[in-house]
């Protein structure tokens, strides 16, 4: 292989997606590293848990107070998390709205 192939090479690679898509899997590879991914998944897992005990406990909850905890929820989903928040949610979703 010539040094020109090699360096059309190069040139195709960094012009192309994939080099933005290896750098973009490194920079993910190195927050896993640190713990970030973690990190997130225990602080919506608090917020989801901290307000869904909250709205449960209540005998109604206004359609804002459903559609955050719903929103919340499902970011914690996207995130991994699973488990008591699928209680809550349910619980959450069969309570009357305020009028």
């Amino acid at each position: 292989m010539t040094e020109e192939s090699i360096v059309k090479i190069v040139v195709a690679v960094l012009g192309s997606g994939a080099f933005s898509a290896l750098v973009s899997g490194f920079v993910s590879w190195l927050k896993d590293k640190r713990g970030e991914g973690k990190c997130i998944l225990m602080l919506m897992a608090d917020a989801v848990y901290t307000k869904g005990e909250k709205l449960s406990k209540q005998s109604e909850v206004s359609r804002e107070e459903k559609k955050l905890f719903d929103d919340m929820y499902d970011l914690y989903k996207k995130q991994g998390g699973n488990g008591y928040a699928d209680d809550l949610k349910n619980l959450v979703k069969n309570k009357p709205v305020k009028q």
